[in-house]
């Protein structure tokens, strides 16, 4: 836990520098064109205000999470979001203090060098992380189908995992050796000496070995259950394995009125840029309902929100007015109700 809070804090400083030094470096070209390059006293100040603008949204694509493994497709695709909500959030900015606003040319120059940058150091430690053998050293506990699941996720996927083996009784269809019989769980496991022992049983409730298993986690690695070593991985939840037991001991259900009242500033904050981005398009849409049938524009549907409570949701009308009048029904095929 430690060492991945000092990873997260590297990161988080060297992509300061990369953003910030982006800044510098773009107006160092822009000084190769004198006739287009202006002095900047506020440059410093500018330069860290976009930098902390950049970070803050790329935590927000969990850009810091280095527990799950991205291909270069996923890499791209959250970098590149990253760098879209950064240039949204600087231009309300800039419109509210035009004071600290980077001139066009440059913050242009500074995002793309600082995109580029940040791509290229995930990147370089995800290759890094999976070469000569440094993936995560795994051990499962289990024989049957859930292993085998693992086994053929993992290897498919191309994630930075090395399978030492499985603890169970031999099964040929697994792609990889037997370590030993269960009753040997603490044994095997302390010889190889594995970064996460993971328990993917198939119907052993209640017959867990749990001294070993709590043994284990305390002298030797970490102990995850499947879907929880799943979702650290791939960044997915197995939706099939949840149980109880995981949501119930699971962490982050509950916030601090601190962390709600920040969630709700930046839920405002950009539903009123969409809205404003979006208006355009809202009203070829209002307009095009209108001509396309008669009736309203909105349509207001019910939902139910947390603690049981109703609340209203407003959309644009897609279908007649009475496209309900028999009750709810599923939208289908060349459906005769959308307008």
């Amino acid at each position: 836990m430690t060492r991945n809070v000092y990873s997260i804090a590297l990161l988080l400083l060297i992509d300061i520098f990369i953003t910030a030094g982006s800044v510098f470096l773009a107006k160092y070209l822009q000084r190769l064109l004198p006739e287009v390059c202006l002095p900047d006293e506020l440059l410093l100040v500018k330069a860290l205000i976009y930098s902390g603008v950049a970070v803050i949204c790329f935590y927000f694509q969990d850009l810091y999470n280095w527990r799950y493994w991205r291909r270069s497709s996923e890499l791209t695709s959250s970098i590149l979001l990253g760098g879209g909500i950064t240039l949204i959030a600087l231009a309300v900015l800039y419109y509210i203090f035009p004071v600290i606003g980077l001139e066009r040319d440059v913050l242009l120059i500074a995002l793309g060098i600082g995109l580029g940058a940040s791509f290229l150091l995930r990147l370089g430690y995800m290759k890094l992380k999976f070469a000569n053998n440094t993936g995560t050293r795994v051990v499962i506990l289990g024989d049957g189908e859930n292993a085998k699941f693992l086994f053929q996720q993992m290897r498919s996927g191309g994630y930075p995992v090395i399978f030492e083996g499985y603890i169970g009784r031999n099964n040929w269809d697994l792609p990889s050796k037997c370590l030993g019989d269960v009753k040997d769980l603490y044994t095997v496991t302390k010889n190889i000496d594995p970064d996460i022992l993971v328990v993917a049983p198939d119907g052993w409730r209640g017959t867990l070995p749990i001294d070993d298993l709590l043994n284990i986690k305390l002298a030797f690695c970490d102990v995850i259950d499947a879907p929880t070593f799943y979702e650290n991985i791939t960044g997915r939840i197995l939706v099939e394995e949840i149980r109880p037991s995981s949501i119930i001991f699971t962490r982050g259900f509950l916030s601090s009125q601190f962390q709600d009242v920040i969630k709700r500033g930046f839920d405002i904050f950009f539903a009123l840029i969409g809205l404003v981005l979006s208006s355009p398009i809202m009203l070829l849409t209002a307009v095009s309902i209108r001509l396309e049938s008669p009736g309203p524009i909105f349509y207001l549907q019910h939902r139910v929100g947390k603690d049981g409570k109703d609340f209203k949701v407003i959309k644009f009308r897609s279908m007649r007015q009475d496209a309900e009048k028999a009750g709810p029904q599923w939208a289908s095929e060349n459906d005769p109700r959308v307008t």
